[in-house]
């Protein structure tokens, strides 16, 4: 990013924009993976559990 106000260059500029939103998005990504792959503290059919009568 300072190489591109420094030349003035747009492009360069648009990619160093690109690379932070890739960089902001693959830690979006890893923290997604690890918090899905935690152990839960409440068990499936624990008592939030949605339970339909048939009756």
């Amino acid at each position: 990013m300072a190489l591109s106000v420094y030349s003035g260059s747009l492009a360069l500029r648009a990619d160093g924009i690109h690379s932070f939103v890739d960089v902001v998005a693959s830690v979006a990504l890893i923290a997604g993976v690890y918090l899905s792959s935690r152990r839960r503290r409440i068990s499936r059919t624990g008592s939030t559990r949605l339970r339909t009568s048939s009756r």
